[in-house]
């Protein structure tokens, strides 16, 4: 059984007036069960890839399923159940509080 499928996500940002694309076509399969980690040299995507599997922002295009079930909406009432049960999100830095 498949837990997380990422299907040709492509995702690009503004910077300075000009489209810069981050994601373009990304795919990824992670079977239940399994753990995978995500590397890449500096600007490769993977924070970006992140977030859009956290739920904190939502790819331009492309497909994200979790057990089959399309992702919620990133700040909707669903995203915000999804962070709260589905998904864990542990910071590079503490910078929450002293």
């Amino acid at each position: 059984m498949t837990l997380l499928e990422v299907h040709d996500v492509d995702k690009t940002f503004l910077s300075g007036g000009e489209a810069v694309p981050v994601l373009r076509g990304a795919s990824l399969l992670v079977p239940a069960g399994e753990m995978h980690a995500v590397t890449g040299p500096s600007g490769s995507g993977k924070s970006t890839l992140l977030r859009i599997l956290a739920c904190l922002d939502s790819p331009d295009s492309g497909r994200v399923l979790l057990g089959g079930e399309p992702l919620p909406e990133p700040w909707s009432q669903g995203g915000d159940r999804y962070r709260n049960q589905r998904c864990g999100i542990v910071l590079q830095d503490f910078a929450l509080m002293e």
